[in-house]
């Protein structure tokens, strides 16, 4: 089993949960139902971002005077970096999505509710990647 098999599973599940609940209207029902859904989100980018750290260690020299405390900075702000930028995307593909759902009066719950929301939805995606990192750094480091 390649090492990327449970991310790819884990955010195929995620995403067909997402596609579930868009057309049950889980989100407008439960309101708190995005909460889980960003925080999963972030913990499967989390566990990709570990695995092409794991596919490309080789790659990666730290001179012998970087403790491995540092090192393990550096992984983590690496893996944070990525989920924030897959967070960002996904907001603007909730912005888009909000226009297009608006344009064409389909009678579906905006996907952002605001500001707050938003904020509180990339700081999930990141609390989530966070918990990957120190959940499953020890199983998946070389």
């Amino acid at each position: 089993m390649s090492r990327f098999s449970k991310p790819i599973g884990l955010l195929g599940l995620i995403l067909a949960i997402h596609f579930i609940a868009i057309v049950s209207g889980w989100y407008a029902n439960h309101l708190w139902f995005d909460i889980p859904m960003h925080f999963s989100g972030g913990f499967a980018i989390g566990m990709l971002a570990l695995a092409f750290r794991d596919a490309l260690i080789d790659s990666v020299v730290f001179k012998n005077s970087v403790p491995a405390f540092w090192q393990s900075v550096v992984h983590l702000m690496g893996i944070v970096g990525l989920v924030a930028i897959v967070g960002i995307a996904w907001e603007w593909y909730e912005f888009i999505f909000d226009s297009w759902v608006t344009a064409m009066s389909l009678g579906l719950r905006p996907a952002q509710m605001g500001l707050g929301d938003t904020m509180a939805d990339l700081f999930l995606d990141l609390l989530g990647a966070g918990v990957a990192f120190f959940v499953l750094r020890k199983h998946t480091s070389k």
